[in-house]
């Protein structure tokens, strides 16, 4: 007669599971700057002199035409431009730990129990 022992082996995989979500998005933050600039602009200048000697002239003076200038100024012009100021790269990186499973295992045993002949 035979007897065939079985016992439980312990066989030990690993298998993936989703364990977070992650999103990774840009956002836009606006901020205010103030900034000061120097701009020129023209301004008329008056300068007199006195004569010392004054010519006669005789009769009526010729009407001169009037004099027109014009005065500029600089204003400031606000331009704006995108510029790349940093690569942001996302990588997953996997990390091994060591962790310990505990578990039970089972094992047949056979007994043999030898009785005395019945009388």
């Amino acid at each position: 007669m035979d007897i065939t022992r079985s016992e439980e082996e312990l066989r030990l995989t690993s298998a993936w599971r989703p364990v977070e979500r992650v999103r990774v998005r840009k956002r836009i933050v606006t901020e205010q700057r103030v900034v000061t600039v120097e701009l020129r602009r023209e301004e008329l200048v008056i300068e007199r002199e006195p004569l010392d000697e004054v010519p006669a002239v005789p009769g009526d003076l010729p009407v001169p035409e009037p004099l027109v200038l014009t005065l500029s100024e600089e204003q400031a012009v606000i331009t704006k431009v995108v510029v790349p100021v940093e690569r942001v790269r996302v990588v997953v990186d996997r990390v091994t730990e060591e962790h310990v499973v505990r578990t039970t295992l089972q094992s047949e045993q056979v007994d043999v129990v030898q009785e005395p002949p019945p009388a």
